[in-house]
């Protein structure tokens, strides 16, 4: 015979559900969710059934309901904490009173619903979730939110067009959980033409992508902060399309208070179109691309004392209204279509440091009479500056070009209608064919004579009348090819009647020090006479091996070999001997010993060299 044994299994009301009546007699269906050490219930079972089934079992039909603190089934008490995902999707109800243990409010608890009104006596509601108010377009008002509630979560009042006001408590109360609104979601109130103002609280931290768009009648927005804690307001970023569209906006209240924000994401405020003023906190590193695009009344932006890098891809395209726009000393690019269409740009401060500017970047900017493009410039792109035809009126303006700038896109300047041109790029830079397209002339200023064959040789610049600034003054410092083909510096020395100059600046090198082989010197640069070689004029060029020295040198500075390792041999043509002005033994450094060959016709000796050049004894002459 065999025993049977039965044990005693513990029955749980876990996910069991039931119903109840509120005060006002609406049947109302809960599902426990714990049982135990804690008995909670929500209300709502959860499940869509208008997504499954295309209807729902027990849509609720009350005018007003309020959800109670607590419910009994089977003896037990409950307390009610949650209302569940769906719970009153579509349903009839016109007010909702929430009570005080309610901390969520579940995904589209209450979308598409005929909701009219929201009153939360909540102390510790914290999320009101997805699509929790979507499409509730008879909504008017939640009353004001408690300060525990911490997320709106995407869409949560989206498309609710009736929506005219949404307050938020700063006000910690008894009990409350007081932690304050960190986020408001992606399309939170997207939609929400009703609202005119929104007070951001202080505590807000994101604000995602969407969450204002389309909100056609608001028109100032305030971020809060708590003057009597010293609180500034806490946003960090502000998101993709947050308030574009907003096309009645014309006030953003205590931005420039926002210290903790450092992003202003893509299309942020794009299509503005009634906003006039915009101040960026100075820990901004981040603008989008598209971010005050078509901000048609923005007249006045102030990012002078941000972190940015990057002016972004059309971050102020056809911002027809601005007139001053200052960048801040981080910037290094301007990309693409940045300020295209700013007609009434009249004043632009590019700072060094802008190595980059991209296709179109001020393309249309027809009021702008001048600007300065910056040292550190390496880039223009294809239309950057295309129809600045304002340029034309400033008879005496000069658009100077960086010597930094290697490449220049095409229709780069076209239309700008600038007469006078000026280069400091001893190599020209790139251009294309189109780059200077429609100008009247432009004539190209070198600044001295010594850039003139490489522009009037190069592809393009050719085609355009180039002159010499000026033929040089003390100081400026001349670049010769010499016949071997290295670039060879002179500095002038002096101008007037007496025209002459220096191999080398006395500072640096006079050739690159990788230069190889043979090195011949100018007696003339462009009138002036070559008659002295700096001190260090050749120092560490160690792989020449010959240099020849014209008739002209008369002086010679300290070390000018110093370093110059492979130097066999210097030929000098000189009748006498250059005077050397440094220290005996000096002129190659130390144990080097050179051949010097000396000009045939002179009467010099070996002796002569050895005491006016105060080289070692037995080098060998010729």
């Amino acid at each position: 015979m065999i025993a049977m044994v039965y044990a005693a299994v513990a029955w749980s009301a876990v996910n069991s559900t039931f119903t109840a009546n509120t005060i006002e007699g609406v049947s109302l269906t809960y599902k426990i969710t714990s049982e135990g050490t804690y008995n909670f219930v929500q209300v709502g079972t959860g499940v869509d059934y208008w997504a499954t089934w295309g209807s729902y079992p027990d849509v609720v039909t009350g005018t007003t309901v309020t959800i109670p603190e607590t419910v009994t089934y089977n003896g037990v008490t409950y307390r009610v904490n949650k209302i569940a995902d769906y719970a009153f999707k579509k349903s009839k109800v016109t007010r909702v009173n929430i009570s005080q243990y309610i901390y969520e409010i579940g995904s589209s608890a209450f979308e598409g619903s005929t909701i009219q009104d929201v009153y939360v006596d909540g102390r510790v509601l914290t999320t009101i979730g997805s699509n929790a108010f979507k499409d509730c377009t008879q909504l008017t008002t939640t009353h004001t939110l408690p300060c525990s509630l911490q997320f709106i979560e995407s869409y949560a009042f989206s498309g609710c067009t009736n929506l005219s006001e949404i307050k938020f408590s700063t006000l910690k109360n008894d009990g409350e959980e007081a932690q304050g609104l960190f986020s408001i979601g992606i399309g939170a109130f997207l939609g929400c033409d009703a609202l005119t103002s929104f007070s951001i609280p202080y505590t807000v931290k994101q604000i995602h992508m969407m969450a204002f768009s389309g909100c056609d009648n608001l028109a100032s927005v305030t971020f809060d902060r708590d003057a009597a804690l010293g609180e500034q307001p806490q946003i960090s970023f502000i998101g993709t399309y947050a308030f574009s569209g907003c096309i009645a906006l014309t006030n953003i209240n205590n931005l420039n208070r926002c210290t903790s924000l450092y992003k202003v994401d893509d299309y942020a405020f794009q299509n503005c179109r009634s906003i006039t003023t915009i101040a960026l906190p100075s820990g901004v590193n981040t603008l989008g691309k598209y971010a005050f695009q078509d901000c048609v009344a923005l007249e006045n932006m102030y990012l002078g004392n941000t972190q940015i890098t990057t002016v972004d891809n059309y971050a102020f395209q056809n911002c027809s209204a601005l007139t001053y726009i200052t960048l801040p000393s981080t910037v290094t690019s301007v990309g693409s279509n940045a300020f295209k269409g700013c007609s009434s740009l009249v004043s632009l401060t590019l700072p060094d440091g802008v190595t980059s500017i991209g296709d179109d970047a001020f393309s249309g900017c027809s009021a702008l009479a001048a600007f300065t493009l910056p040292s550190s410039l390496t880039t223009i792109g294809s239309y950057a500056f295309n129809g600045c035809s304002q340029l034309s009126s400033n008879t005496s303006y000069k658009l100077t070009i960086p010597q930094t700038v290697t490449s220049i896109g095409a229709y780069a300047f076209s239309n700008c209608l600038v007469t006078k041109l000026a280069v400091s790029n001893f190599t020209p830079a790139t251009l294309d064919a189109n780059s200077f397209a429609n100008l009247t002339g432009p004539t190209i200023e070198v600044p001295t004579p010594d850039y003139l064959a490489a522009y009037q040789a190069a592809d393009v610049w050719k085609n355009y009348t180039i002159v010499a600034a000026s033929n040089g003054t003390v100081g400026d410092v001349f670049r010769l090819l010499s016949p071997e083909g290295v670039e060879v510096s002179y500095k002038i020395l002096t101008t007037g009647d007496t025209k002459t100059c220096a191999v080398g600046t006395g500072t640096s090198a006079a050739i690159d020090t990788e230069t190889t082989g043979k090195v011949t010197l100018a007696s003339d640069v462009y009138g002036y006479s070559v008659t002295r070689i700096e001190a260090g004029a050749f120092a560490d060029c160690a792989s020449i091996t010959s240099v020849t020295l014209p008739a002209t040198i008369t002086a010679i500075g300290a070390s000018p070999f110093s370093g110059c390792t492979n130097l066999i041999y210097i030929e000098d043509q000189a009748l006498t001997p250059a005077t050397y002005e440094g220290d005996n033994y000096t002129m190659f450094g130390s144990n080097v010993k050179k051949m010097v060959y000396f000009n045939p016709a002179s009467s010099a000796t070996q002796s002569d060299y050895v005491t006016d050049w105060k080289l070692y004894q037995g080098n060998n002459y010729a």
